[in-house]
């Protein structure tokens, strides 16, 4: 072989290792970059989760607030609710699932100082506007 034709050889493999080179690149920063995307929705999913367990167990405060029969009835079938909402990246579920914790708190309240459960209605209300972004 001459000096041309090894010269040539050298190149071309030069040349191929580049390119396979640039094309694992490539699909490396393509996955980082789909992994980070999620990763922020992830996140508000997460989020999202904690709060509907926050308004669940706040619910479940409730419940340990009241003895009158037909309140705990009522404070159980919204704790179910509440239990299976589904989760949401949306601004607007956020917002909603914070009314409803500051209602449940307010309901808190109430009970904590002897008065009958009341406000269950505007809570019933949020969630079925909350519905209406996840369904």
């Amino acid at each position: 072989m001459d000096k041309t034709a090894i010269a040539l050889i050298v190149v071309s493999a030069v040349v191929l290792l580049l390119a396979v080179s640039a094309s694992v690149i490539f699909i490396l920063l393509k996955k980082k970059r789909k992994v980070g995307a999620n990763s922020d929705r992830d996140e508000r999913i997460l989020e999202s989760r904690e709060r509907i367990f926050l308004n669940e167990r706040t619910v479940g405060v409730l419940l340990a607030l009241t003895h009158v029969p037909n309140e705990i009835e009522e404070l159980k079938a919204l704790q179910d609710k509440i239990k299976y909402l589904t989760p949401s990246t949306s601004e607007e579920v956020k917002k909603i699932d914070e009314q409803i914790l500051s209602a449940l708190n307010g309901i808190k309240e109430e009970l904590s100082a002897g008065k009958p459960l009341s406000g269950t209605e505007g809570i019933r209300t949020a969630l079925a506007e909350r519905e209406l972004y996840t369904a």
